[in-house]
């Protein structure tokens, strides 16, 4: 299970995060109408109370997440709220906006840009990590005699192939979504970037990255 929490799309400014929570919902089947909300989803094993705003809802989110994975005393995401930190350049196949609104079309790539991990050693980066990141769908109906209803569905994050880089791009290593992933010698380093691969040998569709996570 998860929380979808449903955020003001159009609160304005976006920045500085301090947008209202509207609602928030247990999904049933992973899925939630968002009747013209972002939805920011937490997992069930994030404890999340009573946020005031966006801004103190991911400050919950990311700090819990950080406290589920014991031993690891960093993390770095990015919660695509906006595309600030995406490789626009290199990324192919992109839909990428503001308010969750990142999609990624079937056999494209998103990268991010490179991100500078604080790390205070020993050594020249962190040696262990954990990777995570989520995937959703917005499916909608529009009856002829009805109202048009858009649902948030979460997907598995197994549907995108995800690689990472610690030494800004000179080696890349394959990873899965919340794997204890070893950094191998000579790989190391806090010059981070993350890429994603839509792609299925069966075939597929375009999906929505609602954001990604490295705890170290």
């Amino acid at each position: 299970m998860s929380a979808h929490y449903l955020v003001d799309v159009f609160g304005n400014p976006l920045f500085p995060l301090s947008v209202p929570i509207l609602d928030s919902r247990e999904p049933t089947a992973g899925q939630s109408l968002t009747n013209g909300a972002m939805v920011v989803r937490v997992p069930d094993y994030v404890q999340v109370i009573r946020p005031a705003d966006l801004n103190d809802l991911l400050t919950q989110k990311y700090g819990g997440l950080l406290a589920f994975y014991a031993g690891f005393g960093n993390i770095a995401y990015d919660d695509l709220i906006d595309p600030t930190h995406i490789d626009l350049t290199t990324s192919t196949r992109v839909r990428a906006g503001k308010r969750n609104t990142v999609c990624v079309a079937y056999d494209g790539y998103l990268q991010s840009m490179p991100y500078s991990l604080p790390w205070a050693g020993p050594g020249v980066g962190p040696t262990v990590a954990i990777i995570t990141w989520e995937l959703f769908d917005q499916p909608s109906t529009d009856p002829a005699t009805g109202l048009l209803q858009r649902t948030y569905q979460e997907q598995t994050p197994g549907a995108f192939l995800a690689e990472v880089s610690f030494d800004n791009g000179a080696h890349w290593n394959a990873v899965i979504d919340q794997g204890v992933f070893n950094i191998p010698v000579g790989h190391q380093g806090t010059d981070f970037i993350i890429r994603f691969h839509n792609w299925s040998p069966t075939g597929g569709s375009e999906h929505w990255l609602g954001s990604w996570a490295v705890v170290y």
